[in-house]
């Protein structure tokens, strides 16, 4: 049985909080951008997971499971993908509502 790796999706999520609470008129690609030195090594050991978000305005792949990059398209080696609408994204990165989904 699959069991989803709550702690580590916890940690990334935290360190996308702090992104966008820090950044004045937060856009996604400079998002995105902030976030991609704060991948470790250790982030992607723990997190094991590829994702694909296709978002209203843009697509982008979050590899935390083999090379720790983010891409600034979708490519085909996602574990998981989710499609949002650009607000959807801010909200679920906002911190309180990534922690009632997984709490």
């Amino acid at each position: 049985m699959f069991s989803f790796p709550t702690r580590p999706i916890l940690r990334a999520g935290s360190l996308f909080y702090r992104l966008f609470s820090a950044t004045e008129n937060p856009n996604i690609p400079q998002l995105m951008e902030n976030f991609k030195p704060l991948i470790t090594e250790k982030l992607v050991h723990d997190t094991g997971v590829s994702a694909v978000l296709h978002l209203s305005s843009s697509s982008w792949t979050l590899d935390l499971r083999d090379q720790g990059t983010i891409k600034d398209f979708a490519d085909g080696t996602a574990d998981i993908t989710l499609n949002m609408e650009d607000e959807t994204f801010f909200k679920l990165i906002d911190g309180s509502t990534l922690l009632r989904l997984l709490t």
